[in-house]
């Protein structure tokens, strides 16, 4: 891997060793520049760019996790297309993981540039179930790690191994792991050109202006505030829905159905929402495209609306997507994974409404045409009036 600073003009190719932010557009590190890019670079204004290029006989991070993912896949295990040097694997049936603890050693030794994780030895697993992944840490691995792991795979020797016992086990069970029943209608499988968007549900707060009780337990159109959100979320697009709780915990999280969605407490709740902000992005894995925020005190926000602000969302040009009614913003509010360690710096009860307008040129909008993404219960008003309607 070759690494340096580059004229803008000649970087057309390498990949990109840094976000990169100009007026509407933001490039994310790892981005292979077109072109197009450089042409949209030179005319920001920007001069050099640091960047990577392969090295003859190396592989970039997608071609070689998928390689080395599709050594590990059989019968009954499928490798999903890769995305950041990460490819992962699920069960295409229900059973129980075998796992040949030896061979993921000695896989795990050859090079520190490439990892592979899997759940525990003899894990229940269902259908569609994430059980192990391969990750590569540098932009590109050379191809002769990648002719070690076939021939190891091949039961064939290599010479120089030393045991690097961290693989199996390593797979930590994450928020995209969800357990389903059986009959239960399994996720679409992930396209390759299908970004993974997380919904992160923030259902911690105090209902401090709801007179002493808790907003999200209220009950609308026969079900808590809170579970109509978060319905609301596994009938989207998004690939996966963590819920952040805190106030009254065990009540909020009794409502859900913990088989579809994965739960993460907010000690500090109290302390604001950038604290169930931060708690959420924390707990989610580290290959996702971008989050959607979504409020658990908006019952009105349907599936379908969401499924509008993520159809909006490009990889290849990650903005920040915003819901609007009659030119009003709402919620909830989509962030490229290249703004979450911006969210994570928010402090306080405000929400991320100052990096919205930090970032206002890295914002589009998705015009929806109910008030749905305004209404949010903060009051008993607030309340009377959702029940009105």
């Amino acid at each position: 891997m070759i690494f340096g600073e580059l004229p803008t003009n000649q970087a057309e190719d390498p990949i990109l060793a840094h976000t990169l932010k100009v007026p509407g557009r933001t490039w994310c590190k790892g981005r292979v520049l077109t072109g197009d890019d450089v042409v949209a670079l030179v005319a920001a204004g920007i001069e050099r760019v640091a960047g990577a290029r392969l090295a003859a006989g190396e592989l970039s991070e997608d071609v070689a996790a998928a390689e080395i993912a599709s050594l590990n896949a059989g019968e009954h295990l499928v490798a999903r297309p890769p995305h950041n040097g990460r490819c992962n694997l699920y069960a295409s049936a229900p059973g129980l993981l075998q796992v040949d603890r030896e061979c993921v050693d000695r896989l795990n030794a050859i090079d520190e540039a490439v990892t592979l994780g899997t759940l525990h030895p003899c894990a229940p697993v269902l259908k569609d179930r994430r059980v192990a992944t391969v990750k590569i840490i540098p932009f590109g691995v050379p191809a002769d790690v990648i002719d070690a792991w076939r021939r190891i795979a091949a039961g064939l020797p290599v010479d120089g191994a030393a045991l690097m016992g961290m693989g199996v086990g390593g797979l930590l069970h994450g928020a995209d792991d969800p357990i389903k029943e059986e009959g239960e209608t399994p996720p679409a499988p992930a396209a390759g050109s299908a970004p993974r968007v997380a919904a992160l549900v923030l259902a911690a707060g105090t209902s401090s202006r709801m007179g002493g009780q808790n907003k999200l337990l209220r009950v609308f159109d026969g079900l808590p505030l809170v579970q109509h959100a978060v319905d609301a979320a596994l009938a989207s697009r998004c690939t996966q829905v963590l819920v952040v709780t805190g106030c009254e915990a065990e009540s909020v999280e009794s409502t859900l159905d913990r088989d579809r969605v994965s739960i993460v407490r907010n000690p500090e709740y109290a302390s604001g929402m950038s604290t169930s902000l931060r708690c959420g992005l924390a707990a989610l894995p580290t290959d996702l495209a971008a989050v959607l925020v979504v409020l658990a005190d908006m019952p009105r926000v349907s599936a379908a609306y969401i499924d509008r602000i993520v159809g909006a969302f490009d990889p290849d040009q990650p903005t920040i997507v915003v819901p609007t009614f009659q030119g009003r913003r709402g919620n909830p509010v989509l962030w490229p994974r290249c703004y979450f360690a911006e969210l994570r710096g928010i402090v306080g009860d405000t929400g991320a409404r100052g990096l919205l307008e930090t970032h206002a040129a890295d914002v589009i909008s998705v015009p929806i045409e109910s008030d749905a993404i305004l209404a949010d219960v903060d009051t008993p008003a607030d309340l009377a009036d959702l029940l009105s309607k």
